[in-house]
This record gives C-alpha cells, structure tokens and sequence, in this order.
C-alpha cells in the first residue's frame, strides 16, 4: 500500500508538472518561488526518459532552498528545454551523461546544464540565441527554444549564456536571488 501511496504521489507531481510547463505563463504575476522545488519536479519527470536511454542524470549543490521572484512557467520552460535540447545532444552517444550543478554567490543563482554531447561548434556559436536558428533536421525543432529561453531569463533580470571554456557542453544561467527586504 504504502509503495502504491508513493506511485500515486510521483505520477501527481509529474502530472501536474505537465500541466504548469505546457502553458503559457507570460501573463502570470513574478511571484516568490522555491527553484529547487521545480529543478525536483522537472528531474524527476525527465529521469524515466533518461534511464530508459542508458543516459546518467547527475545533480550537484543543489540546496533546500532557493528562492526566486519570477514567473515560474517561464523558469520551467527554460529549464526544460536546456535539458530536452542535452537530451538530443548525447541520446545514442557512448557513455552519456547530463549534469545539473548549483552555485551562488552573493545576489545570483547559477544553474549550469552539462552534458556529454559534443558542444556548440565555433562556426554557428554567434547563431544559437537567434530566433529560429536550429541544428535539428526539419521537423525537430523549430529554432525557438534558446531565443525564448534567452528573452525569459533577461525578463528576469539574469542571464543565460554558452561556456566554451568547459570540456564538455555548458550552459549557464544567472537569476538574481530574492532580496532580504521582499521576505520581510
């Protein structure tokens, strides 16, 4: 029973992550909210998938809780689609890997998404916010996703960017933390 009373709480939450990343959120007040509870909602929605496909899921440094005022939709559909687009990158690949890593400094949240796929190259680096730029074959993408995601994280006063210092493929995003002041 107790095994079924967890099958039912997981399948909720995948459900109703489904539910609140599908829509539109551009009309939704900014709002206090916990990103880790999100990051939690959207690994696990996507660890099936990635489990089914040999690909490891790593996650480091991510904390209990980190608060962010924006509009969650927005965040979700960023991060989604940062790990939807690693997801294509090593699906098939020889040991591939995805990794989620947490860090903070003193005003701003770090979220790099890293995978084991082989990066961005030079010649199309300068392309890869522009909208409907897309390395997909027709049909698979659609060149939206990186400009939409770049215009959802400025909107929120952070950043979002590609690291071509790293070893493997790194995306980073910066959102400011929520001020001492607004908890009050």
């Amino acid at each position: 029973v107790e095994k079924m009373i967890q099958s039912v709480d997981r399948m909720t939450r995948i459900i109703r992550g489904l539910k609140s990343y599908s829509r539109d959120g551009r009309k939704d007040d900014k709002q206090i909210f916990n990103l880790n509870q999100l990051l939690g909602d959207i690994i696990e929605m996507s660890h099936e998938k990635c489990q089914k496909n040999g690909i490891k899921m790593i996650q480091k440094g991510l904390s209990p809780e980190i608060l962010i005022e924006g509009r969650e939709t927005e965040i979700g559909q960023v991060i989604v689609n940062l790990f939807n687009n690693a997801f294509d990158a090593v699906k098939g690949s020889h040991e591939p890997w995805i990794a989620i890593e947490l860090e903070e400094d003193q005003d701003h949240w770090l979220l790099q998404f890293k995978d084991s796929g082989p990066g961005v190259p030079a010649d199309i680096l300068g392309k890869i916010f522009d909208p409907f730029f897309t390395t997909k074959e027709v049909g698979k993408g659609t060149g939206l996703g990186l400009s939409l995601c770049l215009s959802f994280v400025k909107d929120h006063g952070g950043t979002l960017e590609y690291d071509n210092t790293q070893e493997s493929t790194c995306f980073k995003m910066t959102l400011p933390k929520v001020k001492k002041s607004v908890l009050l």
